[in-house]
């Protein structure tokens, strides 16, 4: 048998009361909030570094003759001091005058042949630039040891005629941290007049940074490195 009309309205509306305009049916109850969780226990302090232990050391003395006022390095200075090599002999043993009739060797230090060289240390008998003759060449020195007065021994590159110089320095340490000890070089003639240290209150680092006819040279009062006259030049 069918249920009637008044049957489903009753089932309909105990199941959803507020439709119905009822009591609302009960719903469950809410759960309780969780427990907040404990915090968590903070991470352990790092132990202090240890303190690094204060420097006793003074600082190094500042450059006493960097590249001086001019800001270029000199294109020549004595690093090391040096000790000169030993070339072999020219070739020639006899002057190539030595036979020709009424050039024989004349009386003061000229020679026809090595033996006739025998006052110095390497002694040569090489063509003079002074006359149809041959005249000896010896070397004063190979190492600064063999140079007095402080002198420092300045290499031919050739065979024979190592010189010794004056020299206020011989290698760039003697001139303080970061100096240079260089040759004085005269403008004309090219000759190397002695060795010095270069300065702080340098105008010039060599004769590149002259004018023709002067040489770079330091002041004999100052001692800083300036433009001058130079030796020899024509006037």
């Amino acid at each position: 048998m069918r249920p009637s009309v008044g049957l489903w309205l009753s089932i309909v509306c105990f199941v959803t009361a507020v439709a119905c305009g009822g009591t609302p049916l009960p719903t469950g109850g809410s759960g309780s909030s969780g427990a907040t969780g404990a915090a968590g226990s903070g991470g352990a302090s790092g132990s202090a570094g240890a303190m690094g232990v204060a420097g006793t050391g003074s600082g190094a003395g500042g450059a006493t003759g960097a590249a001086g006022a001019v800001g270029r390095v000199p294109a020549v200075h004595r690093a090391a001091a040096t000790v000169c090599p030993v070339f072999a002999p020219p070739t020639m043993t006899t002057c190539p005058f030595a036979t020709v009739p009424g050039l024989e060797m004349p009386t003061g230090g000229w020679c026809n042949s090595v033996s006739d060289c025998t006052s110095g240390k390497d002694g040569r008998c090489q063509s003079s630039i002074n006359g149809p003759w041959c005249s000896c060449t010896y070397d004063a020195c190979f190492a600064d040891a063999d140079c007095a007065g402080g002198a420092l021994c300045l290499c031919s590159g050739v065979y024979s005629s190592n010189t010794c110089v004056s020299a206020s320095c011989h290698v760039d340490a003697d001139c303080g941290a970061g100096g240079y000890c260089s040759p004085v070089v005269d403008g004309c003639s090219s000759q190397v007049l002695g060795y010095a240290c270069h300065t702080a209150r340098d105008t010039c680092s060599d004769n590149k940074d002259c004018p023709f006819g002067a040489s770079c040279a330091p002041d004999p009062s100052t001692k800083a490195w300036g433009c001058g006259p130079a030796n020899g030049c024509p006037v």
